[in-house]
């Protein structure tokens, strides 16, 4: 009987440490899933915010580019030539060729030598002359 008793007291201390590490081992889990579920969290928002500054840059270099269209006053079809030279020499800042008759001159450089059509050249003369009361300077050949 004696024995009996020894071996159910174990038995029931056995029992009771198991209970006592599951419930502990219970919590660590619980924090070692909620870190990776921060942590995951965190990561997603870094991405979606980087994805946003990038679309936003984007997007306000065609907005700075329509504004300043429009304060200039161009037509269509010169606001269409600009367009269309800032996208074929592939401007980063297409809004800079807008600064002077120089600039309008290199990046209509850069759009014939990148394939456009060489009458554009007439027609951003024209756009110059009513931007800058200047004809397009010529630029040096290197």
């Amino acid at each position: 009987m004696m024995l009996a008793q020894i071996t159910e007291d174990r038995l029931r201390a056995l029992r009771e440490s198991f209970n006592e590490q599951a419930g502990q081992s219970d919590h660590t889990i619980a924090f070692v899933v909620l870190g990776i579920v921060l942590i995951l969290a965190a990561v997603g928002g870094i991405v979606l915010l980087r994805r946003h500054r990038r679309a936003e840059q984007v997007r306000t270099h065609v907005d700075i580019l329509s504004d300043a269209l429009q304060v200039l006053a161009l037509t269509e079809s010169d606001a269409a030539l600009i367009r269309g030279i800032a996208s074929a020499a592939r401007l980063r800042e297409p809004t800079a060729m807008l600064l002077s008759p120089m600039n309008l001159a290199v990046a209509m450089e850069g759009a014939l030598s990148a394939g456009s059509d060489p009458r554009i050249r007439a027609q951003a003369e024209e756009v110059s002359e009513r931007l800058f009361g200047v004809p397009l300077p010529a630029l040096a050949e290197s």
